[in-house]
């Protein structure tokens, strides 16, 4: 693995909100691989299976509405489409 990437998993490993802050994120980008390192996270023990199913439930439904808007917003204008 990337050295960045071990280095960000560890950093935010440290603080729950980090953590759960950085799978919302991950989820709305990449929603099958985020679901994946989150379930490996919580079957480790390093994030409680309450709040990694939270963050991913949240990323998810805000990557989705965000995907919504953004094809709304391309109907209506046709240079962004």
């Amino acid at each position: 693995m990337y050295p960045f990437l071990l280095e960000l998993i560890g950093g935010a490993l440290g603080s729950t909100l980090l953590l759960s802050l950085a799978i919302v994120l991950c989820a709305a980008v990449l929603e099958d691989l985020t679901v994946i390192v989150v379930g490996v996270l919580a079957a480790d023990g390093l994030i409680a299976t309450p709040l990694a199913l939270a963050s991913l439930y949240i990323g998810i439904v805000l990557g989705d509405i965000g995907y919504y808007f953004l094809g709304r917003l391309a109907r209506t204008h046709p240079r962004l489409s």
